[in-house]
């Protein structure tokens, strides 16, 4: 397919004024990602007159919106610059801003001088244009041009051609209890509320729920795509390739449903904030394990927590040779450990080593059913 494209050379104060009134950023982009040397190593670049790489501008067809398909990491940096958001640092060890105006001592800062300021300003740059294209094409032409840079996985994800990985985009702004999705991930250990990585836990857990029907036991195969992996190997990624046709509003309802239940649980989680290894292991559970009580399960998290704290605290007395006391709290915890028919050192094992693996979920499975049923 040929596609209608324009080229053009403007100055970056030229380029400016349409990044800031007229272009934005497809939501199926990756976020912003640079460091702070990233952006400086770009401003040296253009002080120094190094030619740096063209940015692509797309005119989705049918639409005002005009994105930036490749360049807007450069784009963030050039204006921030500019904004005097952030300095360059001289081999001096000076700050040296666009044209801050300083308030306190300015011993160590310093601004660009004219000339340096009027060669920043007519830096040309090279903009090539994709005139009148479909949204689909836009991601496609996208992922061409990210195959010669490092993306994370959930970068790969967010920008699958997929009516599924739309559905999931949409999601995370549902609101539950007054916040979004997002909103919520800040009560969940150790995951992160940026919007790809959102995504990439809803796909998992999704995954789990709703496995790809080709095995013998449904419940053995939800635990296969739960690990977003990498970009070289991603049993998640594999799930999402063979969503193709997306979802039906059923389904959709559906898993709606469970998010709510999911942040509701969350939201009056008895054990402070719940770790994603348990979360996965409960969301499993309540699909697949026959007559479930989410109270022993609550009662099994909160004494595997208590178990773990003692047995740390004994090592700790150990190491500080308070010998007597240590044995008495080891004595302690296995005391409780023996009440749950001593799976709670298996329990945690298995969240520690196993994480959300298949051996891990299974080993945990298994003690939920044991435990944790009518």
């Amino acid at each position: 397919m040929k596609y209608n494209t324009t080229r053009a050379d403007c100055t970056i104060d030229d380029y400016l004024e349409s990044f800031v009134n007229k272009y934005t950023f497809p939501s199926w982009q990756r976020d912003e990602g640079w460091s702070r040397d990233y952006k400086e190593d770009l401003i040296f670049s253009i002080l120094d007159g190094v030619d740096i790489p063209k940015i692509y501008i797309a005119k989705i067809k049918g639409t005002k919106f005009q994105y930036i398909m490749d360049g807007g990491h450069r784009s963030r940096a050039i204006l921030e610059f500019k904004n005097n958001v952030f300095p360059l640092e001289s081999e001096k060890g000076k700050y040296i801003y666009y044209d801050k105006k300083f308030s306190h001592n300015t011993r160590n800062n310093e601004v660009l001088s004219n000339d340096l300021k009027e060669q920043f300003n007519n830096f040309p740059l090279t903009i090539v244009t994709y005139n009148n294209i479909e949204e689909t094409d836009c991601k496609n032409i996208f992922n061409r041009l990210q195959n010669a840079r490092p993306m994370d996985i959930e970068d790969v994800i967010n920008s699958d051609l997929s009516p599924f990985v739309d559905f999931i985009r949409e999601l995370i702004n549902y609101k539950i209890n007054s916040k979004t999705i997002t909103e919520h991930f800040e009560n969940i250990q150790g995951l992160s509320e940026a919007r790809t990585k959102v995504m990439t836990q809803l796909i998992s857990w999704f995954s789990i729920i709703y496995p790809n029907q080709n095995a013998n036991e449904p419940w053995e195969n939800a635990l296969k795509y739960i690990n977003k992996g990498n970009k070289n190997k991603s049993p998640l990624l594999d799930f999402i390739k063979k969503k193709k046709t997306g979802v039906t509003e059923n389904i959709k309802n559906e898993f709606i449903e469970h998010i709510e239940f999911i942040f509701n649980y969350i939201d009056n989680c008895p054990n402070k904030k719940i770790a994603p290894t348990d979360l996965n292991t409960l969301i499993h559970s309540r699909i697949y394990v026959d007559n479930f009580n989410i109270n022993k399960f609550n009662n099994l998290i909160k004494n595997v927590d208590i178990y773990k704290n003692m047995k740390s605290s004994a090592e700790k007395l150990n190491k500080d040779k308070k010998y007597d006391e240590s044995k008495e709290l080891n004595k302690q915890a296995d005391i409780i450990n023996s009440q749950l028919s001593s799976k709670l050192e298996n329990y945690m094992k298995a969240r520690r080593n196993g994480g959300n693996a298949p051996s891990g979920m299974k080993t945990r499975l298994d003690i939920v059913r044991l435990l944790c049923i009518n």
